[in-house]
């Protein structure tokens, strides 16, 4: 990194605290902390020399991050196939040549069907939910997704009750830009093409909700609450899908016109639902959140967001999604309980609170992981990723699995490996903070809780159980972890890696 940036990341990053509460005053300012945040100095091991040989791919990172431990399970594993991660990979459903900038020609970004082929990514969806269950169909493993969730949750081996709603919560952070009367992005605004979920993902799993498991179009809500959909993003779905529950969210900004156009509007609920642990120490602008209504509303949960870097969190996936399903304003009060400034081990997290929330975990059906178009930061573009099998390539991945704590782990090897500061996409290396998986040895296991945290969000005095399983793979080559390996505990890596370079992993005819 350049001299002259360090001390301007430096400079800016003085005031965090003051930065944080003068956004919290504006419309949906969440979305603007990137620039209170710098990059920090990374160490890297030297290339390792004993590493196998390349099983998939012939590009690697020259460097490992420090600090992190192979093979080494903590925590309970979940799953019809405990701790299993499926991946699904395939180099066609992105195209390389996608400039994501306005040409001569029109708009050529990262999200439009011609630069991501739909038919490509929903076959990326049956592939995974047939690999995660073991079933053969698409119509059997969403039966088995719903059998495994109720009964884990307590509610017995039943199946989807028709009428039970749900919702898929994406993340369209960018949609603060939009045009108020249209709801229409605009391809001039450098957020425009920030990296989020994927519309050709979001289409794919609507289209297995209502085709596969039977869960009619007026149960399913969909959208960002913070934020807005895209009105193309809108059209997209409404031309397959016109019954469905489009959220809009006006409660900030009355002239955002979404009652006009087709959209649901969101209610903020009457009390506090989630519960901070930290009790005000580590984030003194809160204790407690409402969340906005809907979520007592649904029966079922599925948070789709894109993996990706974060200046404040070091990655964002899963829990750090859910920053936009508190009811406030912004999410700028949560940042104190990440890893940012307060990076090390057996901290206090605030991700663990939220994924053990009633509401924003224990509701979550099964966890898909977008990773087709990854970005450093969460407004950056995506940039190409470098190791074997991507080879200079979008990432064009989907992850899949029952236990949010072995697939969080999966994203945060990818994001450490491939954002270290090294990449020639980005000088940025956020996912190589020095505890960034605090949070995920801590919702792995009680035994890494901080002195004096007791993790009990849901206020009803019982502290959270082991949330999933965490531990990281052998090495960026061979991408393995213990189950993998031939034990009987840990996390197991499925790789559907389609075309090349493993032919014997197509999809099912």
């Amino acid at each position: 990194m350049k001299n002259s940036d360090n001390k301007k990341d430096i400079k800016e990053g003085i005031s965090r605290r003051n930065v944080l509460k003068g956004l919290a005053a504006l419309p949906f300012a969440g979305a603007l902390l990137g620039s209170s945040f710098r990059n920090r100095s990374i160490k890297h091991y030297s290339q390792h020399e004993n590493l196998n040989e390349l099983k998939m791919g012939s590009t690697v990172p020259e460097a490992l991050p420090v600090g992190h431990p192979v093979n080494n399970p903590m925590g309970q594993p979940f799953g019809i196939f405990p701790g299993r991660v499926v991946w699904v990979w395939d180099r066609e459903a992105t195209r390389s040549e996608c400039t994501n900038t306005v040409t001569d020609d029109g708009p050529d970004f990262w999200f439009q069907d011609k630069n991501t082929d739909q038919e490509l990514v929903s076959r990326m969806i049956d592939t995974g939910v047939r690999q995660l269950t073991g079933k053969t169909t698409n119509r059997e493993s969403w039966d088995a997704i719903f059998r495994y969730h109720n009964e884990r949750v307590g509610k017995g081996n039943t199946g989807y009750a028709r009428g039970e709603k749900i919702l898929i919560k994406c993340n369209f952070t960018s949609a603060f830009t939009m045009d108020n009367e249209t709801m229409r992005r605009n391809y001039n605004n450098v957020w425009g093409k920030a990296s989020e979920t994927s519309p050709q993902v979001a289409l794919a799993v609507l289209r297995h909700l209502i085709h596969d498991a039977g869960v009619p179009q007026n149960a399913i809500y969909i959208g960002d609450p913070q934020r807005n959909i895209y009105q193309e993003v809108y059209e997209k779905f409404h031309a397959e899908f016109p019954e469905v529950n489009y959220l809009g969210n006006n409660i900030f900004n009355a002239n955002i016109k979404i009652v006009e156009n087709g959209r649901t509007p969101l209610t903020i609920s009457e009390s506090e639902l989630i519960f901070y642990s930290d009790k005000g120490v580590e984030m003194p602008d809160v204790i407690a959140d409402k969340l906005y209504g809907i979520f007592e509303e649904i029966e079922y949960l599925l948070n789709i967001p894109m993996m990706k870097g974060h200046n404040g969190g070091g990655i964002t996936a899963f829990p750090k999604n859910h920053f936009g399903s508190q009811a406030r304003q912004s999410s700028a009060h949560l940042h104190d309980g990440l890893v940012y400034h307060r990076e090390g081990y057996g901290k206090y997290r605030v991700n663990v609170d939220i994924m053990g929330s009633e509401y924003l975990g224990k509701k979550n059906l099964v966890y898909i992981l977008d990773g087709l178009y990854p970005g450093p930061d969460w407004g950056d573009e995506p940039v190409k990723f470098r190791m074997s099998p991507f080879n200079d390539h979008w990432a064009s991945s989907v992850f899949f699995s029952f236990d949010e704590v072995a697939i969080e782990s999966v994203a945060f090897d990818f994001l450490r490996t491939e954002l270290d500061g090294n990449n020639k996409y980005t000088e940025k290396a956020y996912p190589n903070y020095h505890g960034c998986d605090d949070n995920l040895h801590q919702a792995a296991s009680e035994s890494n809780w901080p002195h004096g945290i007791i993790y009990t969000p849901n206020k009803d005095g019982k502290k959270i159980p082991s949330l999933g399983v965490h531990e990281h793979w052998n090495n960026p080559h061979d991408k393995q972890y213990s189950r993998n390996l031939g034990t009987a505990s840990g996390i197991e890596l499925v790789p559907v890696l389609v075309r090349e370079p493993l032919k014997q992993f197509l999809y099912d005819s």
